[in-house]
């Protein structure tokens, strides 16, 4: 059921994406509200992540390890020993969220609910030696 749950309000975020959940489903656009609490308390379940507990804090979020990951490349690039210029990430919704999670610790539930085709651009400027992310 809960898989079911989820692949409606995923048929539901993706036509409000293009303006066509009103017209096309009615049922669902009527129920988006409780279908996105259901997933966003599925999430907090399954990527769940509270700084003041001292488990969750040691262990960190599961996006944990892909935003290390940037950082590391972030790093090596400012130190001269990467050689691209674009690093590109593509996931999807299972591997935004606990970006997600990881980059606002949890703070809200719209944290544990990206919206459709969420997408983070993130930078690294230089201007003068100095690194701006």
């Amino acid at each position: 059921l809960a898989d079911c749950l989820s692949d409606v309000q995923d048929l539901g975020a993706s036509l409000a994406a293009i303006g066509q959940l009103e017209d096309r489903c009615p049922a669902i656009n009527s129920n988006m509200d409780k279908l996105n609490a259901f997933v966003v308390a599925c999430n907090k379940l399954e990527w769940g992540y509270n700084s003041s507990n001292a488990m969750d804090a040691a262990r960190g979020t599961s996006g944990q390890n892909l935003a290390q990951t940037m950082l590391a490349n972030i790093n090596s690039y400012i130190a001269g020993t990467m050689p691209f210029k674009l690093m590109h990430y593509s996931a999807h919704d299972s591997t935004v969220t606990p970006l997600a999670v990881t980059i606002g610790e949890g703070r809200n539930d719209a944290t544990y609910l990206p919206p459709f085709g969420q997408m983070y651009l993130i930078d690294l400027l230089e201007d003068g030696g100095a690194y701006y992310v």
